[in-house]
Formats: C-alpha cells, sequence, structure tokens
C-alpha cells in the first residue's frame, strides 16, 4: 500500500510500514539540489545523501518525437505510481529489486513531473560491464542466473518489454538485482510477450556491439541464456523466435540460434 503526502506542488507516494517516516522539506530540499549524474540513462539520473541513506533518483522524460514537443512534462504521474507498485510487488515476491524508496510527482499547472526513488546501489556495475570483465564459470553462473530471473518475471506476470542489460545491476557482494520498471506491467505473459522480451535484449546488445562492446556476448552466451530458460520454462525459444526469421543473412547477425544445440 501506497500513502500520499501532499507538500506545496508535490505529491510524495510513500510507502505504508516502512521504516522510517518521509519529512517532505529534506527530501525535496536534497533532489533540487543533487547534480545529474553524467553518461547514466539521458540525463535524469540524480544521486544524493538523506541521513545515513543514499537514494537515486530517475526523472521520466519523453523519448524520441513526443519529447520535443512535450518536453519533459506529464499530464499524469501514473508512470512513476504504477513503476513503485510493481517494484514493490516483485520485492514482496521475493524477486531481487533495488530497495524501491517513494514516487514524486510534481505539479506545474496542468502538467506533471514524474520521478521514483529507490535506494542507490554503492559499488555495483550493470551487468553488461560485469560481462565486459570476466570469463569462465562467473560468466556462465551469472548467464544462467540472468535466465532464471527471466523466467522468474514470467512467472510473477510481470511484462517488461524494455528490458536490457543496464537494467541490471551485480551489487558489490555479487548479488543480482533489476531496476528500471518504466513501461512495465501485471497481468498474464504470454510465449510472445516473452519473445518480444528476448528480442529487446538481442537488440540492445547488437546496439552495444557497435559501441565497443563486441564479442562481449556472442553465439555461445545467447544459445547458453535460452537454453537455461527453455529448461526452467518449457519453451523453447530458439525455435519460437527462429519463426519469425526470414532471412538467413538476419539469422547469422543475431547469431541466437548458430551453435543451437551446444548447451542441449
Amino acid at each position: 500500500m501506497l500513502k500520499k503526502i501532499m507538500y506545496d506542488a508535490y505529491s510524495i507516494y510513500s510507502i505504508e510500514g516502512a521504516e522510517g517516516d518521509i519529512e517532505p522539506a529534506k527530501l525535496l530540499d536534497a533532489l533540487m539540489n543533487a547534480d545529474i549524474l553524467e553518461g547514466k540513462g539521458r540525463g535524469s539520473i540524480k544521486v544524493f545523501s538523506l541521513g545515513d541513506r543514499r537514494i537515486a533518483c530517475r526523472r521520466f522524460i519523453h523519448g524520441g518525437l513526443l519529447r520535443g514537443l512535450t518536453k519533459d512534462h506529464f499530464f499524469s504521474g501514473e508512470r512513476a505510481i504504477r513503476e513503485l507498485k510493481i517494484i514493490l510487488y516483485l520485492k514482496n515476491a521475493g524477486f531481487p529489486v533495488v530497495e524501491p524508496y517513494c514516487a514524486i510527482v510534481e505539479r506545474r499547472g496542468i502538467k506533471k513531473i514524474p520521478y521514483i526513488l529507490t535506494l542507490f546501489e554503492e559499488g555495483a556495475t550493470n551487468l553488461l560491464d560485469f560481462f565486459s570483465r570476466v570469463e569462465g564459470r562467473s560468466k556462465i553462473v551469472n548467464i544462467k542466473r540472468f535466465a532464471g530471473y527471466m523466467y522468474d518475471l514470467e512467472r510473477l506476470g510481470v511484462y517488461h518489454p524494455d528490458l536490457h542489460l543496464n537494467n541490471v545491476l551485480i551489487t558489490k557482494d555479487n548479488q543480482m538485482k533489476f531496476l528500471d520498471f518504466d513501461k512495465a506491467s501485471v497481468g498474464i505473459v504470454t510465449l510472445r510477450d516473452m519473445e518480444r522480451m528476448f528480442w529487446r535484449l538481442n537488440r540492445h546488445v547488437e546496439k552495444m556491439a557497435k559501441k565497443g562492446y563486441n564479442g562481449i556476448i556472442g553465439t555461445r552466451e545467447k544459445t547458453l541464456f535460452l537454453r537455461s530458460y527453455e529448461r526452467l520454462s518449457g519453451h523453447d525459444m530458439l525455435q519460437v523466435m527462429q519463426k519469425h526469421v526470414k532471412y538467413q543473412g538476419l539469422l547469422d547477425k543475431t547469431g541466437w540460434f548458430l551453435d543451437s544445440l551446444l548447451y542441449r
């Protein structure tokens, strides 16, 4: 359950029963005076201290042409509230997510600016950077672990159409945690939904390969990932995805199906 706190032009949605009460004035002062982290997201991430806690805040922004028309304004704060509820749902289900803190909706006339706040994971690295510096058993173990969590998302009914490796952290104590559930939804997750999620991951990997991460996640890693998911779910995702590949050139480019028997 969420508790709504009204303070000036802000609505703060905190978690009912969470440890420590939110003090709106201190929270908003720390947030507004924090610097934006360079090279994180699309210029919308801030990290600041609040008592003995480190808080990460992401401001919601539009993408593509819509951003040029509406800038960073929304007509509702629902995206931040929905994401907070999804993170809280996953946490309560035992799924590894960053610790949720609150959602904030700033009112500017009829327009809104939503924010999502979570506890900051000091010393963590995203999964893409992690895979770029590990090999052998550590890489295999974490690929299998990632596949297991993909199945858990399916089992828990969470569809995440924008999941990629930058949204997954390896903490300093070697735990895997997920963040950024904007655009995610809770309901019945179909095989078609999972296929979309896997293709989104593949597009992300291919895009990162062009930005200097080439060879980090190759054919064998992708095959291991899909076969590990298959063992848990019973879905042969290689076969399902292959039906939608029309040209051998695309097949070779993605590399999802080469060496497909390697990890059977």
